[in-house]
């Protein structure tokens, strides 16, 4: 490859949400050398990134061009967490899942015509399907175990360290009161 400065063979194996993920080749062009030096972007952090099913990475970095934070035109899943849960919580889980869709709580869709369907109709089927599946598995989790909510977790954690920081400063500052003996 012409104009490449760095190219380097390294394997990278890691798991992400249980997707074990290879990153072979990492190719910097010496075109965008600079704008990757002024960037400060960490080898490690591209090799530890989501590259999901990808083999190659190339970096171009075009000047001005504003890198993206955040995904657009994507629409995030609730998902159920059984990680931590046990067969017996599972099968309460299915068995209440089962009555909601007997009460007509939850509904699934309708199947379609595939031989009268086009392509971009089934395509547009099957992704609704899977939204209302997911959407239908949240909800019956939330009405059995209530709601999960992410940042009401990370809200709760970070309160809970400053708490603990707060009670040891505050043990911390008695000793010292003691020591110097102050009233």
């Amino acid at each position: 490859i012409s104009g490449c400065i760095v190219t380097f063979r390294s394997r990278h194996t890691y798991a992400r949400n249980g997707t074990s993920t290879e990153l072979d080749y990492i190719y910097i062009s010496c075109e965008y050398e600079s704008a990757v030096v002024a960037s400060a972007i960490w080898l490690n952090s591209i090799t530890t990134s989501d590259h999901e099913g990808a083999p190659v990475t190339v970096l171009q970095c075009q000047c001005g061009a504003g890198i993206a934070r955040a995904l657009h035109d994507v629409t995030p899943i609730k998902v159920v967490n059984t990680r931590q849960k046990t067969k017996a919580v599972i099968a309460e889980f299915t068995c209440y899942t089962v009555q909601l869709l007997v009460r007509g709580s939850i509904t699934l869709l309708d199947d379609i015509d595939v031989d009268t369907s086009s392509q971009s109709q089934i395509l547009q089927w099957l992704e609704d399907v899977i939204a209302n599946m997911y959407s239908c598995l949240h909800n019956s989790a939330k009405q059995l175990w209530g709601e999960s909510n992410q940042s009401q977790h990370l809200a709760r954690a970070v309160c809970i360290k400053r708490s603990n920081r707060c009670s040891a400063q505050s043990r911390q500052l008695k000793t010292l009161i003691k020591l110097l003996d102050v009233t």
